[in-house]
């Protein structure tokens, strides 16, 4: 196979984002874009050359397409992913791969029986700070507390839809979820919670805070809002035995009882995780590996959510 031919099912940001990152690998080409609006699938299709339709069905039922990318809203992904699996497409979805962990079982069920890639695009793990700071960790001894806040005053689009996002700690905080489960392991529980109004259908404002206790004994909090104008932007900082990390205002700071630096953060390309997923189809070998990762942080954000509605602490 010299190029995989793509079909891109969904024509917001995240779609722009996949349909470059497959032209920059040079491992792709695209055929195909679908959105329920014809405006928002014909000015993409315009953009990228491509052809276009308002049904992603006609999109998997073409033989001429070896895989698609999902970048629809969250509560869409299950049913599109394994309709596409069904018949025989490689499929990438954004996170979260699905709203309930029995879904995301099922599409990596699925996936491993037809030897089929289910790519679930985890670029947060290639981001800034948190590259920098996974290669760093060890000069802060063993970690102990970490913290990561984003406020933000935006809300629009299908997040402001409940039906459409599913809950807030598989939608948005499933970011920091992972991010952490990527530096710290495997968490045995949490508890959280949340606070969000709506106003005839539309959500105005989303609060929610989140602990987290890891195996390895770190502690873990988040603390996430949308429609909180005028926002205070993303901080993160993580403490250990020997020193910290304190990322705020873009800059990286280390400290130790010797030295307080800022610190360089690493260059990062996030479009070679789309480039993964396509090299992973043209080795001609299943992988779910990303699906698996994927699974493990929805089941952590489908306890937060628990968790929240309930006000009870759970352990995983």
């Amino acid at each position: 196979m010299e190029k995989v031919r793509v079909g891109i099912i969904g024509a917001g940001g995240r779609a722009n984002f996949q349909a470059k990152s497959i032209l920059e690998s040079s491992k792709g080409e695209l055929k195909i874009v679908s959105s329920p609006v014809e405006e928002e699938a014909k000015r993409f299709a315009e953009k990228y050359r491509i052809e276009w339709t308002l049904d992603w069905h006609k999109i998997i039922e073409r033989d001429d397409i070896n895989a698609v990318t999902v970048s629809t809203p969250n509560s869409t992904h299950h049913q599109i992913v394994s309709s596409a699996l069904k018949v025989g497409k490689d499929v990438l979805v954004e996170y979260p791969m699905a709203l309930k962990d029995e879904d995301a079982a099922e599409m990596i069920k699925l996936a491993k029986e037809k030897n089929l890639i289910l790519w679930v695009s985890l670029t947060e793990r290639l981001e800034n700070p948190h590259i920098t700071i996974k290669g760093q960790l060890n000069s802060i001894g063993e970690p102990l507390l970490a913290y990561a806040t984003y406020i933000a005053a935006g809300l629009s689009g299908w997040y402001a839809d409940t039906s459409l996002r599913g809950n807030p700690f598989a939608s948005i905080q499933f970011h920091y979820i992972d991010q952490f489960r990527n530096l710290f392991g495997e968490i045995k529980e949490v508890n959280a919670t949340m606070n969000e109004k709506e106003e005839n259908g539309k959500l105005l404002y989303s609060a929610s805070s989140l602990m987290l206790g890891f195996d390895n004994g770190c502690n873990g909090f988040v603390e996430f809002g949308m429609g909180l104008p005028p926002g205070t932007g993303f901080r993160e900082k993580v403490i250990g035995t020997k020193g910290y990390f304190d990322f705020v205002g873009g800059k990286l700071t280390r400290a130790t009882a010797e030295n307080k630096n800022e610190i360089p953060l690493l260059e990062t390309k996030l479009s070679s995780d789309t480039s993964n997923y396509l090299e992973a189809i043209i080795s001609g070998q299943g992988n779910v590996q990303t699906a698996e990762e994927g699974k493990k942080s929805l089941a952590v954000a489908s306890a937060a959510f628990r968790s929240a509605q309930e006000g009870i602490r759970i352990k995983l």
